[in-house]
């Protein structure tokens, strides 16, 4: 299976789950421009806002409302390594890098200026999320669906 395809079954599988894990009470979208700072306004995979839809007809969401958000790559790592600093610095409490050909979840953690206290690789396993537990494997497509 092509990479394109890959990194977008990963994006949808995982947003499935992050959906399931946590309900209505909060917004998780894929492919959202989400401004940051005056300056930094990326689109992340997935954003999970700790906001409703619903809360969002009456303002757009800040940096504030973040929860978690997902970068999933097959190619370009170093891209997403480098998001690290730009979501460090405006707070956002969870960042996941999902690497699709390593087959690995990098979960960063406690924010502190321009990086993360707390970094956490899941090859196998559960990630706590939420109350939930998430299996690894569950959240990226399956090793035989290879180029």
């Amino acid at each position: 299976m092509p990479e394109k395809q890959r990194r977008r079954f990963a994006v949808r599988t995982i947003q499935r789950a992050l959906r399931l894990a946590y309900g209505d009470s909060f917004d998780v979208t894929a492919g959202i421009t989400l401004p940051l700072s005056n300056r930094d306004a990326p689109q992340p995979d997935i954003t999970v806002l700790s906001v409703s839809v619903d809360a969002l007809r009456q303002r757009e969401e800040t940096a504030a409302d973040v929860e978690l958000l997902v970068e999933v790559v097959v190619s370009r790592l170093d891209l997403a390594l480098q998001k690290r600093g730009i979501y460090a610095a405006a707070g956002v409490p969870t960042y996941w890098i999902v690497d699709v050909n390593r087959r690995s979840i990098l979960v960063h953690s406690q924010p502190a200026g321009a990086g993360y206290s707390f970094v956490e690789e899941y090859l196998t396993g559960q990630i706590p999320v939420h109350g939930v537990l998430l299996s690894v494997e569950a959240l990226l497509p399956p090793a035989d669906m290879s180029d």
